[in-house]
């Protein structure tokens, strides 16, 4: 995995006010697989695919509890359950999400 954060703030600094953040992070798809073969995800992945996903940024102060925010709300003990994930569906350069065949373009 590669990773580049941008912070508009200060970092370790909690008495001041921070504006935000920006992450990129470049997963290697042969990870995605998991660890069991029968799993049906094709790589790369074609137009019209769709993943089950979540993106969680969990915070952890010395002086206060535990909290997290992601994508889609979640509670902490359940934030790798499939079902609460949202559906990520991977488009063509033009954003074109039908992939070959009869199937009409859906944006």
């Amino acid at each position: 995995m590669r990773a580049a954060v941008k912070i508009d703030g200060t970092v370790e600094v909690r008495r001041d006010r921070d504006r935000g953040w920006t992450a990129e992070i470049a997963l290697p798809l042969g990870a995605v697989r998991g660890r069991d073969d029968r799993m049906a995800v094709r790589l790369p992945p074609a137009v019209g695919d769709s993943w089950r996903i979540n993106l969680v940024r969990v915070d952890k102060p010395r002086d206060r509890p535990l909290t997290a925010a992601s994508w889609n709300p979640i509670t902490i003990g359940d934030f790798h359950a499939l079902g609460r994930m949202l559906t990520a569906v991977f488009a063509s350069e033009d954003g074109e999400i039908a992939g070959p065949g009869p199937t009409s373009s859906a944006r």
